[in-house]
């Protein structure tokens, strides 16, 4: 899974905000190396690599269900540049069942089945980054920097700047899913749920309780 760092400073992991704040500081929305002083790419198994030089003061986070099933909602349909006619069909197609299969072992852009425990060994580490609920990231930036630009969701999701001709929620896909593949869901489910256990400490700040050694990332 994919996790952004913005001016050397901010964690935002994607479908955390990255769209509105990438907006507030006029940064393209791309995988494509950037200046690493203003936008950098690192993988959530790799956060412990990240540069010397780089001082992170706070960690967006959003609540783990919603952000799962924004992961696949993407995920599903992130390839699709036209307009799906039979979603029924599709959600049975070959790419949906791999990229779900993925949600099992070694994740997509959008979701690792590991990322609050990656997470969580890294604020083991370092104890003073502050978390950010995304519900407050628009107060959050204008505290931080002073610009007012309010985070309305439906003009930051991937639909919204790709102009997707999308009419699926993000409900009805995932209840399609469960439909589809109940024991391949069970199983996203299932890992989710062992994971989770690292977002409920980190909410509870027991990464705050002293360590001595760094925590090896899964």
């Amino acid at each position: 899974m994919r996790i952004c760092v913005y001016k050397e400073k901010w964690m935002v992991p994607l479908k955390c905000g990255t769209r509105y704040i990438e907006s507030v500081f006029d940064i393209p929305h791309t995988y494509l190396m950037l200046d690493a002083k203003e936008k950098l790419h690192i993988d959530s198994y790799k956060l412990f690599d990240l540069p010397n030089d780089f001082s992170i003061t706070h960690l967006v986070i959003r609540e783990p269900l919603s952000m799962l099933e924004a992961a696949i909602h993407t995920d599903i349909l992130n390839e699709r540049k036209d307009k799906i006619e039979d979603i029924d069909e599709y959600i049975k197609s070959p790419y949906v069942n791999k990229t779900l299969n993925d949600y099992t072992n070694i994740g997509t852009v959008h979701w690792s089945p590991h990322i609050w425990g990656n997470l969580y060994s890294f604020l083991k580490n370092y104890k003073n980054i502050k978390i950010v609920s995304i519900d407050n990231l628009s107060r959050f930036v204008y505290e931080e920097t002073g610009i007012k630009k309010y985070s309305f969701p439906s003009n930051y999701n991937f639909q919204y700047f790709t102009k997707m001709k999308i009419n699926y929620s993000r409900e009805h896909i995932i209840n399609l899913i469960k439909q589809t593949y109940p024991t391949l869901w069970n199983k996203i489910i299932e890992l989710y749920e062992i994971d989770k256990v690292w977002y409920d400490k980190i909410m509870n700040g027991e990464y705050l309780e002293k360590i001595n050694t760094t925590t090896k990332l899964i």
